[in-house]
């Protein structure tokens, strides 16, 4: 179980969840190291200043991988190693079908939602290793991560592979004190969502209000649930999913060899363990 973070990164932070999670986290009494491309949004970004408590503000381009390297090494040598670093930054769908997506977006999309987690974990594994001590690392990913909704093609391909990202990041972690956490919520009430056209996840016209959506992720990772999720209304979707793939594992009669097994689930099971 994790305490609470003394200091506290969060990308993507100047609006929305990413603003919502680090406003939670200083109400508990974090120093933030605030991080978003939208310079105007970072400076809007108000938050409590919790036993004198002196945030600071970095414009970052995450799918720059330098300047995420950069931004890191400024955050420990103003700060110190974080408790925790929240890789939240992203930008979503266009609503295209898939014979419809402007390949620029594409790269865009993947450049910012996949190359920007990678990147965040490149550029801050090493500092949470040096420090050798108990240090959690939160993934935003989404409930997109587990299965599809039409005209949505472009944002659940990167939240798919943020998933895998997490769960790689989290398996080779394992025997250190760096843990990797992945949430996955639903639709929530913010500006990505507001500029959402198209696609069929959520006929409302507002999703779970941000500052709700991040007082349960961070409750989760108070826990240190690898999985986190917000929207409770989604599990028959999820539930579907695995359903699927259990009657898909049914129908195989050639099993793969019982090395070859352990060589691939071992690592699964224990980050899921057999429940």
């Amino acid at each position: 179980m994790m305490r609470h973070p003394r200091r506290a990164v969060i990308t993507g932070a100047g609006s929305g969840i990413g603003h919502a999670l680090a406003k939670g986290l200083a109400q508990d009494g974090a120093t933030c190291f605030l991080c978003d491309i939208d310079a105007r949004g970072l400076a809007r970004a108000e938050l409590p200043a919790v036993d004198g408590a002196v945030h600071h503000r970095h414009v970052l381009d995450v799918a720059d991988r330098s300047g995420q390297i950069a931004a890191a090494a400024l955050c420990v040598a103003r700060f110190g190693v974080p408790d925790l670093v929240v890789l939240n930054a992203g930008i979503t769908t266009t609503g295209a079908r898939i014979e419809d997506i402007d390949p620029a977006h594409w790269r865009r999309i993947f450049s910012v939602n996949v190359d920007g987690v990678l990147y965040g974990l490149q550029a801050w594994i090493p500092h949470l290793l040096d420090a050798a001590r108990p240090a959690r690392i939160l993934v935003i990913g989404s409930v997109l991560s587990h299965f599809g909704v039409p005209r949505a093609a472009d944002y659940v391909a990167t939240k798919h592979a943020v998933l895998a990202l997490a769960e790689v990041a989290a398996m080779e972690l394992r025997d250190t004190p760096v843990r990797v956490l992945l949430a996955c919520p639903g639709l929530v009430d913010t500006s990505l969502a507001a500029g959402r056209r198209g696609g069929a996840l959520d006929d409302r016209p507002r999703g779970l209000p941000a500052p709700e959506a991040a007082a349960r992720i961070l409750e989760a990772v108070a826990q240190d649930d690898f999985l986190i999720f917000t929207h409770p209304e989604y599990a028959p979707a999820l539930g579907a999913r695995h359903r699927a793939t259990q009657h898909g594992l049914l129908r195989i009669t050639d099993a793969p060899s019982e090395e070859n097994a352990a060589f691939l689930s071992g690592a699964v099971l224990s980050l899921y363990g057999t429940r």
